[in-house]
């Protein structure tokens, strides 16, 4: 009996914690592929891209291809997150948070790994728009996506292109809320889950 009632109560266990990481944005392509071409360079400019969340939740981080330019050695960079106060075409609005991610010296023409940065603080809304932004001391680039994608984009605070060009490629994670409705089937679920181990008790 205790073992079945410990089935029991994993499955609810499981049911009852439903929020997960997913990508809120992301313009890469299968398998987070992206583009070995072309990039954008950062350090002498800060590109930034905007998007559009699909995700009402907490922000976890990115995933961006980010590779080395001038040399071989891992470089650190910043990122920065910002509202958009008023969508498509727009410029940058309040600075939401900056994290700090490293590169693995790789150069851009034979990058194939993202750079996964950990992010948080931050709830995004389902259907806002956001600008990534990036920053470095140092000399790096931002590979083209490989999908496509030519968001509005911006260079040094102005705005600026696509002109045709694909913008970098990243994706955007966050943790889901449930909705209202997975709030009561859930407590639904938990309900018959008790009443189910009383009976067994009788």
């Amino acid at each position: 009996m205790k073992f079945r009632n410990g089935f029991v109560l994993l499955g609810l266990a499981l049911v009852i914690s439903p929020a997960f990481a997913s990508d809120a944005y992301s313009n890469f392509g299968p398998g987070n592929s992206f583009g070995t071409y072309n990039a954008w360079i950062v350090g002498p400019w800060t590109p930034a891209f905007q998007f559009q969340s699909n995700t009402t939740g907490s922000l976890t981080g990115f995933t961006v291809a980010m590779s080395d330019y001038y040399d071989y050695n891992p470089d650190n960079f910043t990122l920065k997150l910002y509202s958009d106060p008023s969508g498509n075409p727009s410029t940058e609005g309040t600075l939401l948070g900056s994290w700090t991610g490293t590169t693995d010296g790789t150069q851009w023409y034979s990058a194939t790994t993202p750079v996964t940065v950990a992010a948080s603080g931050v709830t995004l809304q389902a259907g806002s728009y956001y600008w990534l932004e990036a920053t470095t001391t140092g000399g790096l680039t931002w590979n083209f996506n490989n999908t496509g994608a030519q968001n509005p984009m911006m260079e040094n605070g102005s705005a600026y292109g696509p002109y045709g060009m694909n913008n970098g490629a990243f994706s955007v994670q966050a943790q889901a809320v449930p909705e209202p409705s997975s709030f009561a089937a859930m407590a639904g679920v938990l309900g018959v889950g008790i009443a189910f181990r009383k009976r067994k008790r009788a």
